[in-house]
């Protein structure tokens, strides 16, 4: 009986995690806005990890034989982990990463709007030079490679074809003999 109780208890903490691993995937939804496909993907990730999960605890536990104390005990840690905890918990936490990435936002854009300036300054001056400079190294670099690359085939063919005037001198050689 003590044995059964344990498991009741172990399975209410499990799911009470199961269930708060599923609100971290409702705050990163909360924070970030996702789409319905990538919500949909999430969702049957997750179940697939419970499912994982639960048949894990049940062949640890039990021998691999499901009891419905089990999974009544799962269903339990996840309401009383829903009533509880969850609402509060979501909402605190959405509450701390949207102010989080708002000041990451801010800094970023404190730091990097002067880089920006100086940048498109760079840019209008020197960077269209650049630009120009370099595609007309770039062509130069091309039609050397071309060059080469028929050099080295015009070579290839000649190191594979037999000479014409070979031919002709072992048939006059042949002809003699």
């Amino acid at each position: 009986m003590i044995q059964e109780l344990l498991l009741f208890a172990r399975a209410m903490a499990a799911g009470a995690v199961l269930l708060s691993v599923y609100d971290m995937l409702r705050i990163v939804r909360r924070v970030i806005p996702h789409r319905n496909w990538l919500i949909s993907l999430e969702d049957g990730i997750y179940w697939i990890f419970n499912t994982i999960f639960i048949f894990c605890m049940l062949y640890r536990e039990t021998g691999g034989s499901v009891r419905g104390y089990v999974i009544f005990g799962i269903l339990t840690g996840m309401l009383l982990y829903s009533l509880a905890l969850s609402r509060h918990i979501v909402t605190a936490l959405s509450f701390v990463l949207e102010k989080v990435l708002s000041a990451v936002r801010w800094t970023a854009a404190l730091i990097l709007r002067p880089l920006g300036i100086v940048g498109s300054f760079l840019w209008q001056n020197t960077g269209k030079r650049l630009v120009g400079f370099l595609k007309g190294k770039l062509k130069l670099w091309k039609n050397r490679l071309k060059k080469r690359r028929k050099h080295f085939k015009i070579k290839l063919s000649k190191l594979f074809q037999p000479d014409i005037g070979d031919e002709y001198e072992d048939e006059k050689t042949e002809k003699k003999i």
